[in-house]
């Protein structure tokens, strides 16, 4: 189909049954999406970018790379009102480019919703952007599916990377995404910078809460989760794991005399040749250390016996 005809009957259908775009949430939205567009099991056939590219097509965009200066990584045109091209940034990660095709559709589809419900109020341009950002993930990484995944694989955030060849970052955020609400979370990305002795530092960190049982959190000290920019300390479970070009596990931080307070940990290093370029950390809290079983049974990691350091 050469039009957007079809993308816009979704929209028309998706209205139709929730009456307006802003009674369904970003994941029943890439659920209709996947539902409509995508008929595969999606638990062991991860979305692609052939079968993005050919829903594309169906929905009546053209997809293709393109040079793009700066951080730009892409861009849609619409044509005559009926046709669209997509552009995606032709030196991207594969997974990079994944998340524009879907991103733009996302934002093709507003106006869509906009003329089919007159009461609904149209996103903002940046409210938009936030938005479309999570329909791709949410579509990448269908919720259910991946918060499967996430519990089979004990959290590993290097595995699931490679299983839905997503980068470690787009994982970390998706898993705090899905398990918002259901359990304290904590995870974080930090990459090495270059330099005589490295210096790891958080890129990415992501974050859940347990919403139905308030005690069921972390209440430690004020900075102990480390946020973006900073620094791994030389006593760190980041800086051990870097160190032994092992993952490195502590099975319980002590906070109170109470376990439900107390932590579990796990850095699991990425490693190239003898070098670490990357170190993923995990943080649960210790009543839910079971958890992590798939994970330490299968990377079989230095335990720490005895810690009272940094993350």
């Amino acid at each position: 189909m050469d039009n957007l005809t079809h993308l816009r009957t979704f929209c028309s259908l998706v209205v139709r049954k929730y009456t307006s775009p802003e009674w369904l949430s970003t994941d029943k939205l890439a659920e209709e999406f996947l539902s409509h567009y995508i008929d595969i099991p999606l638990k062991n056939f991860p979305v692609d970018m052939a079968t993005l590219s050919a829903v594309a097509r169906a929905c009546g965009a053209t997809v293709s790379p393109h040079r793009m200066p700066g951080k730009l990584r892409g861009y849609h045109e619409v044509i005559d009102g009926n046709r669209v091209n997509i552009y995606y940034r032709e030196d991207d990660s594969l997974s990079g480019k994944e998340n524009t095709i879907l991103h733009e559709l996302r934002e093709i589809m507003e106006p869509f919703f906009a003329g089919f419900c007159s009461s609904y109020n149209p996103l903002s341009i940046r409210a938009l952007h936030r938005e479309a950002d999570r329909f791709a993930a949410a579509v990448l990484l269908p919720q259910g599916p991946f918060r499967d995944k996430v519990y089979e694989t004990g959290l590993d955030i290097p595995a699931l990377g490679q299983f839905y060849a997503k980068s470690h970052a787009q994982i970390l955020l998706r898993i705090g995404e899905v398990l918002h609400g259901e359990r304290f979370f904590y995870g974080a990305v930090y990459d090495a910078e270059p330099g005589f002795v490295p210096i790891f530092r958080v890129s990415y960190w992501a974050g859940s809460a347990n919403q139905d049982i308030p005690e069921a959190n972390f209440y430690g000290p004020r900075g102990f989760l480390p946020r973006k920019g900073k620094s791994a300390e030389l006593d760190s479970l980041v800086e051990m794991a870097a160190d032994s070009l092992r993952p490195c596990h502590v099975n319980r931080i002590f906070f109170s005399e109470y376990e439900n307070n107390d932590l579990t940990a796990v850095a699991q290093p990425v490693v190239n040749g003898d070098e670490v370029s990357r170190v993923c950390l995990l943080v649960l809290l210790h009543p839910d250390r079971k958890l992590l079983k798939p994970l330490l049974e299968r990377v079989r990691p230095i335990t720490v016996a005895s810690f009272d350091g940094h993350l």
